[in-house]
């Protein structure tokens, strides 16, 4: 039996999806970047993104934010994105100032308009049209659905704030890894394709957490803190 064919016995079911990735064609029509050496490179090439948080998160950049149930997470969320649309500092770290999306999954749209009028009051600023809201509750759950609209509605966004990311999972698992890789790489593509980043809130699994240490307290497989960037 050749190599191929003890490959074939290996991925088993999977044989079918791997035969047509190793097909000719197909990667043919991968654009892949080149191989560089290393003693060719200089520390000036490449490029880097532009700054967002100061000392944490740069654009095109995603961040996990967690934490228990019913712990304020929306608050705080809020109070980001109204820090970044005023280029104000947030949590003691400089913001630049650019346009924020926040996706609103979660609160019914009166008691979301509530909280965003209490952070603004409490910070003595108002509410800028650099803060968009969209209210999503009950209407749409799918990333890739968003996507296109985000483009094409919003070309100069610089920070999208998703809350929460469970809500955001459409058909996927949230206790498959699989299925939460494949939820990371379409926050990727929406950093990719909008130059943005997303900031997106996640929940602690049930029961006691201060023992646990932090990569180990959001619900689901390890894949939601290992794959941001922050």
């Amino acid at each position: 039996m050749d190599d191929r064919n003890n490959f074939k016995e290996f991925v088993g079911d999977n044989w079918e999806e791997y035969r047509q990735f190793d097909a000719p064609e197909k990667q043919e029509s991968i654009d892949l970047p080149p191989i560089k050496n290393s003693s060719e490179l200089k520390k000036e090439d490449g490029r880097i993104p532009d700054i967002l948080i100061h000392g944490l998160l740069y654009k095109e950049c995603k961040a996990i934010i967690a934490g228990g149930s019913k712990a304020r997470k929306s608050w705080l969320f809020i109070d980001l994105g109204l820090s970044v649309a005023h280029g104000l500092p947030w949590m003691g770290f400089e913001t630049e100032q650019t346009e924020v999306l926040y996706l609103n999954f979660e609160l019914i749209e009166g008691f979301f308009n509530r909280r965003l009028a209490s952070v603004a009051r409490a910070k003595k600023v108002g509410l800028s049209p650099n803060f968009k809201v969209w209210n999503l509750r009950n209407i749409c759950y799918d990333l890739q659905l968003l996507l296109p609209m985000i483009k094409e509605r919003l070309p100069n966004i610089g920070l999208i704030i998703v809350d929460p990311i469970y809500k955001a999972l459409g058909d996927l698992d949230e206790n498959s890894a699989s299925d939460i890789a494949q939820l990371m790489r379409q926050i990727e593509e929406l950093c990719c394709e909008t130059g943005a980043s997303v900031v997106f809130g996640a929940h602690f699994a049930k029961g006691t957490q201060p023992g646990k240490q932090a990569k180990d307290r959001p619900s689901g497989p390890g894949v939601f803190i290992r794959d941001p960037d922050l």
